[in-house]
């Protein structure tokens, strides 16, 4: 009887538990992070994210949102982080914290509809209408000062080049390229020379993620000497 009334006992304390211990266990095991909507750099680091979290036992959901606003929720800290920013972004940001191994490199380059027009650098925008997703820093950052149109995604980025609301826009040459070629294949629309930009772009967390760090870091650098991380990236686009 003893035996019984000591088993009996365990089971009811276990059943009473058990809702507590697996709500803690997948909120432990789970982030949302916000990323550009309609952007396929953002796209493709999603893809490699899902894989480093995997691998330090969480799973991702995406909030996916407008450039400056992905950040500014990451900020708030109503998502877990922002998926992939250029450096220094935590000075703008101060709540959100780099991982100090960047995630990829991209390249930003400028697409047009004239030919034979060359652009290799900001300057060479001079005296033409240039478009540019509101929110994507570098781009904001290279085109001050400049004629320059503002848009809200990819979508509405290469939508205006093409019915000639601008004479340039400026996009990641493998997102730009991928895009024109999904959805603008017989536009005329190409890119017009070299990199304005090249950086490598890093994963922010929220400052109440800051544990994460460590963990995060170490997986992406064994994925980026491995090569994963490039083999992601660029299966991506293909």
């Amino acid at each position: 009887m003893r035996v019984n009334s000591i088993r009996f006992f365990s089971l009811l304390v276990v059943s009473l538990l058990l809702p507590f211990l697996v709500q803690a266990e997948g909120e432990h095991g789970h982030v949302r992070l916000s990323a550009i909507d309609d952007e396929m750099t953002h796209g493709a680091a999603i893809e490699i994210l899902r894989k480093v979290y995997h691998r330090v036992g969480y799973t991702v959901d995406i909030e996916l949102l407008p450039a400056k606003r992905s950040l500014e929720q990451a900020n708030l800290g109503n998502t877990d982080g922002d998926v992939a920013r250029i450096a220094g972004t935590e000075n703008s940001f101060p709540n959100l914290r780099p991982i100090p191994t960047p995630i990829l490199t991209f390249k930003g380059v400028a697409f047009t509809k004239i030919k034979g027009e060359r652009i290799d650098a900001w300057n060479d925008l001079a005296g033409y209408s240039v478009g540019i997703i509101r929110g994507i820093r570098y781009s904001e950052a290279g085109t001050r000062g400049l004629n320059r149109y503002f848009v809200k995604d990819m979508a509405q980025l290469f939508k205006v080049l093409n019915n000639g609301r601008v004479q340039f826009v400026v996009a990641g040459a493998s997102a730009g390229g991928w895009f024109v070629k999904e959805n603008h294949a017989d536009s005329g629309i190409h890119r017009a020379g070299g990199a304005l930009h090249e950086a490598p772009l890093y994963h922010f967390i929220h400052k109440k993620n800051a544990h994460l760090v460590s963990q995060l870091d170490e997986t992406i650098k064994k994925m980026e000497e491995s090569g994963e991380l490039e083999a992601i990236f660029s299966g991506f686009f293909e």
